[in-house]
């Protein structure tokens, strides 16, 4: 899906990514969360963060290679979960493990519990010492383990496999195989295509930096990707914002592409008493032509005059609407 735009949230999370220096996001599940090795999660939950990776991953800017699985919570979706072993006639969990030993040198076999003294294994036929109770390491080589069943404490039943269950501490629930989540993770690693987005938001801060400065000496409050909630209740996002107690200017820049200003006439459209502007850092002229069919000021930073577009709106405000508006720092910057 390489082309499609990226949001404002997934473009502030590639930075994040980048600026971690992680050549690989390794998945880790946590009583927490799904977390990703050396990856600071700042601002970005965990389960925003799994949306993000697999957002990102699907319009080409990050690699996805299957790493690892988690057992979710069916109910509360938490990965903070525990197995228990059920006995599988009534249920319950307070079963115990059976384990059956030998004593090769006089053929005694028996139950484990049967050989345990204190710390010990001593043989209840011969009295030997065979070892501490709880370290096979430490077993005498005659010790032999035959094998082993559960029993339910409760019930007295005797079978061989127990039931497992999960059981989630968050919202104490207990589930099985059949209704539990079974979650692949994924590892994750920067293509180049996000490398090109990155270096190419790097040029255009550079080139946005004489605008910041001249609204700032204009008195504007000035905040880089910005999301306003237009008159239908949808969420636009902007470039670029400047804000005064008169008047709010909303930025967008193109790179060339004529849909752009397509885009922004249906934001403003959905913003009256707003002023929009398009930054055209490829002088296509069909843009010219068309902002004068969509009524939107179109403004080339780089050539003489520009600011003259700017003193003309900041002269001649229409009645602005300033609610709902969300300021952001871009890059990773706050602006003073």
């Amino acid at each position: 899906m390489s082309g499609v735009p990226v949001s404002v949230e997934e473009k502030r999370f590639l930075r994040h990514i980048h600026a971690s220096g992680l050549k690989l996001l390794e998945p880790k599940v946590t009583p927490e969360g799904i977390i990703y090795k050396g990856l600071d999660p700042g601002e970005f939950g965990w389960k925003q963060i799994l949306f993000l990776l697999k957002s990102l991953a699907q319009k080409g800017h990050l690699d996805e290679e299957d790493y690892d699985r988690a057992i979710f919570c069916p109910a509360c979706d938490s990965p903070h979960v525990y197995s228990k072993y059920a006995c599988p006639i009534d249920k319950s969990i307070f079963v115990r493990k059976v384990t059956l030993l030998q004593h090769t040198t006089d053929g005694y076999q028996g139950e484990k519990a049967a050989f345990e003294k204190e710390d010990r294994l001593i043989c209840p036929q011969c009295s030997g010492d065979l070892g501490q109770a709880h370290d096979p390491n430490t077993r005498d080589p005659t010790l032999k383990e035959i094998g082993f069943s559960y029993e339910c404490i409760k019930g007295g039943h005797k079978f061989e496999k127990p039931h497992v269950l999960h059981f989630c501490p968050d919202c104490g629930s207990m589930f099985d195989y059949k209704t539990a989540r079974y979650i692949a993770l994924f590892s994750y690693s920067l293509t180049q295509q996000a490398l090109n987005l990155l270096n190419e938001d790097t040029d255009i801060e550079e080139k946005l930096e004489p605008l910041y400065a001249y609204l700032k000496s204009k008195g504007f409050d000035v905040s880089y990707d910005v999301t306003m909630v237009g008159v239908s209740g949808s969420t636009h996002s902007f470039d670029l914002a400047a804000e005064n107690e008169e008047l709010t200017l909303l930025f967008d820049y193109s790179l060339g592409d004529t849909s752009k200003l397509v885009i922004l006439l249906g934001k403003k459209m959905d913003l009256p008493g707003h002023e929009v502007v398009l930054l055209d850092f490829r002088n296509n002229d069909e843009m010219l032509n068309l902002s004068k069919v969509y009524n939107i000021k179109v403004i080339r930073v780089q050539e003489e005059g520009w600011a003259l577009v700017i003193d003309s709106l900041i002269t001649k405000p229409e009645e602005p609407s300033k609610k709902n508006l969300t300021r952001r720092g871009l890059w990773g910057r706050k602006r003073e």
